[in-house]
């Protein structure tokens, strides 16, 4: 009876350390620009500083805490929060190139989390031109 005790014990504290990791992530972009943002919890705050380093061209040891922002020359804005463990990516405007490279930078955060690319949207329904 101990023995299936500690055995459950186990297995119980094995999975509620599994669950204590969670990442959100929120993508949009349209005519009038593109968006992403991006939560993970406490044991990623680490690995979510690397990628903001690496998008904004900061030495991969350098720890910021508080809110860092950081602007490109196309107008991409890279804000990161420790305190929330978010990463925001936006670009506000209808410079095509500059859109290329805020997707370019969100596709690079995505790909260090090891996130998916996105699905392409669906078809228009039948009978609907654009």
């Amino acid at each position: 009876m101990k023995y299936f005790l500690s055995l459950l014990m186990l297995v119980v504290a094995m999975s509620l350390t599994a669950q204590n990791s969670h990442q959100s992530m929120t993508e949009t972009c349209d005519q009038e620009g593109y968006t992403l943002k991006m939560k993970v919890s406490k044991n990623k705050a680490d690995q979510l500083q690397r990628t903001y380093n690496a998008l904004t061209g900061q030495p991969a040891d350098r720890k910021i805490s508080g809110v860092a922002t950081h602007e490109g020359p196309s107008g991409t804005m890279i804000e990161l929060n420790t305190r929330k463990n978010s990463l925001l990516i936006s670009y506000t405007g209808t410079d095509e190139e500059a859109l290329k490279v805020a997707k370019a930078l969100g596709a690079s955060a995505r790909k260090s989390f090891g996130t998916p690319p996105l699905p392409p949207p669906p078809p228009p329904p039948p009978g609907i031109n654009k």
